[in-house]
């Protein structure tokens, strides 16, 4: 689970095998201004194929404004919630 805010934001979530191949890779793009309130990216892994061993989790952002200073994307809370059931 990743909260995003404003500018372009990327999300990739991959599962990997033991040898490191991605068997399951999804990604999320998202840009600047589209509601201008913080959004919760989230996605569930079901049905994934037997062997898996690592959940690769990546986030990128630009600032599209090209401001001076320290701005640009913000993320925050990046989560990995391992369920049992």
């Amino acid at each position: 689970m990743i909260f995003v805010c404003n500018e372009y934001i990327f999300v990739s979530k991959r599962l990997r095998s033991e040898d490191g191949g991605t068997v399951f890779e999804t990604n999320v793009e998202t840009d600047q201004w589209v509601g201008g309130d913080w959004q919760q990216v989230e996605h569930r892994f079901v049905d994934y194929p037997v062997g898996v061993r690592k959940v690769v989790i990546q986030n990128a952002g630009k600032d599209r404004q090209y401001w001076a200073g320290h701005y640009g994307a913000k993320m925050a809370k990046t989560s990995v919630i391992v369920s049992f059931d």
